[in-house]
């Protein structure tokens, strides 16, 4: 049987879901549409098929599953718009389909996140974390100014910009439309696609390289010789790398799933010294990879937690966690000199960057309300768990570490690509650019490598050991230092959240920061160029 689409609304009470969804559906020309409220709100939907079903509880899951699934054999809609409780965390929803035979019935669209200016400037962190399970669940925010064909009055437009600059702030990757701005010529392209990215990239990526590698493999024309070699480094690479990025992966799943923000604030308060001492005690315990660091070191900052507490979790975290440390000795075959010089150098580094910004006075809007989650991010599609449902905390787990495994894969793959293309041919380049003999150039050269390669810290030391053939070990130590704690990925997912002055100040000190650990490493290790 064919699953029929399902549209879900969600957003606080009282923030015009029905009135945005009335509006939506008078665009759905020829659809049979059956709207599914669960609460009744001041405005009546305007369909023929309507169905209001009870809050969700435990008690009520049965009821519920039932009635959904009578819409699609009783009524046969061609597709169901689902009106969720703003008082209801939407992981409720999630585990309704995944410990019922829903998924058999619907395939779930669009999940559209319905809210107002004023509810977001003055409410948004003050009716709890039902609604920002809601939020982060969203593949697109309508901002619900004015129904057209009328505009925002003008006097609005500043609270609209401020809103939305909340809202891109807290979802970083979530679309938002000012409903407002929608017209029939854009409303078509709202309903297209699934609700959720799926692998595709990486199994692209991956279903390519192997065709590839398969057949130069057996090709023995000399022609491809070289191609053979690179692509033979690649999968040794790949293959190196991939176990150390997935157990970063299911760490820092678990970290985000099931340890709860009140535990990692109990910490981290009282003196500086005190906060930065567990803050980088944090780091070491919590494997959190670099891209999941920073949504932490967001919501941190969101609880009051002094900047360079929260700096220091996020730049050492990356550095100084077991499971970057057992990769870089793996990665470099026991070499303890590189190991602790990262460790050390990184950690020294972190604090000292952190140091610089105790007196940094450019994010007190960001803590205005005090209540934004510490894992609030776009990427983070589920809340932390607390109810004692083992079957669903398990599969929540996997399924947030199967998306992280397929956002974080393709840049491995690319990345392990690039160096073994380095590999082959870098040799005759760094000679002709002197970079083998010139630290400074050499150093300089890993750390622009290191941001556009954009690798995840669990798994760049297999990468880095596999350059050290062509660059002096320093330029090296750049790479481990710098890549986790500013990359491209970083830089646009810290510009989505901060201030670009904060930004661009934090990039420039990594850098010089990075830079002088770099030397002290060739100096203490005796690895200065001429």
């Amino acid at each position: 049987m064919e699953r029929t689409p399902i549209y879900i609304v969600t957003g606080f009470l009282s923030t015009g879901k029905t009135t945005v969804m009335n509006y939506l559906l008078k665009r759905r020309y020829g659809k049979k549409i059956c709207v599914v409220q669960m609460e009744e709100g001041m405005t009546a939907p305007q369909q023929d098929c309507v169905v209001t079903l009870p809050m969700l509880t435990k008690d009520t899951a049965k009821e519920i599953a039932y009635r959904l699934r009578n819409c699609v054999t009783a009524h046969a809609v061609s597709e169901v718009w689902l009106e969720w409780n703003g008082m209801v965390p939407f992981q409720r929803l999630e585990e309704l389909f995944l410990q019922t035979n829903l998924s058999r019935y619907y395939v779930i669209k669009k999940i559209f996140f319905v809210t107002t200016p004023s509810f977001c400037l003055t409410m948004l962190g003050k009716t709890g974390d039902a609604v920002y399970s809601q939020l982060l669940n969203a593949d697109t925010i309508f901002l619900l100014d004015s129904i057209p064909p009328q505009s925002a009055a003008p006097e609005k437009t500043e609270e609209i910009h401020k809103a939305r600059r909340l809202l891109k702030t807290i979802c970083p990757e979530t679309h938002s439309v000012n409903v407002s701005h929608i017209s029939l010529d854009n409303a078509a392209s709202i309903y297209k696609g699934a609700s959720r990215p799926s692998g595709i990239l990486f199994m692209g990526l991956a279903l390519l390289m192997t065709v590839l590698y398969g057949f130069f493999a057996v090709s023995a024309d000399p022609a491809y010789a070289a191609i053979r070699v690179v692509l033979t480094f690649w999968m040794a690479t790949v293959l190196q790398a991939f176990p150390f990025l997935l157990l970063g992966i299911l760490c820092s799943s678990a970290l985000q799933l099931f340890i709860s923000p009140a535990c990692i604030e109990r910490y981290l308060s009282g003196s500086l010294v005190k906060r930065m001492a567990y803050a980088l005690a944090g780091g070491f315990v919590f494997p959190v990879c670099d891209c999941a660091a920073i949504p932490v070191f967001r919501g941190l900052i969101g609880r009051r937690v002094p900047i360079p507490a929260a700096m220091l979790f996020m730049l050492a975290g990356p550095i100084v966690n077991p499971v970057v440390i057992l990769s870089t000795y793996y990665a470099f075959a026991g070499n303890w000199e590189v190991v602790i010089g990262r460790v050390a150098l990184g950690t020294i580094a972190a604090i000292g960057i952190s140091l610089t910004f105790k007196n940094y006075h450019g994010l007190e809007e960001l803590t205005a309300s005090g209540q934004l989650p510490i894992n609030l991010c776009g990427y983070t599609a589920f809340p932390a768990v607390s109810e004692k449902n083992v079957y669903g905390k398990a599969l929540r787990f996997l399924i947030h570490s199967q998306r992280e495994f397929f956002r974080m894969a393709p840049y491995v793959l690319l990345g392990a690509l690039l160096a073994s293309l380095f590999q082959i041919y870098g040799g005759s380049i760094l000679q002709f650019y002197s970079l083998q003999s010139n630290l400074f150039a050499a150093i300089e050269l890993m750390i622009v490598f290191a941001f556009f390669i954009s690798l995840c810290s669990t798994a760049d030391a297999v990468i880095a050991k596999n350059l050290s053939s062509h660059i002096l070990m320093p330029g090296i130590m750049a790479f481990l230092l710098f890549g986790p704690m500013m990359d491209l990925k970083n830089f646009l997912l810290l510009s989505s959240l901060f201030p670009r002055e904060f930004v661009y100040r934090l990039v420039v000190t990594i850098i010089i920061a990075c830079c002088i650990a770099a030397f002290i490493f060739a100096v203490v290790t005796g690895s200065v160029g001429v």
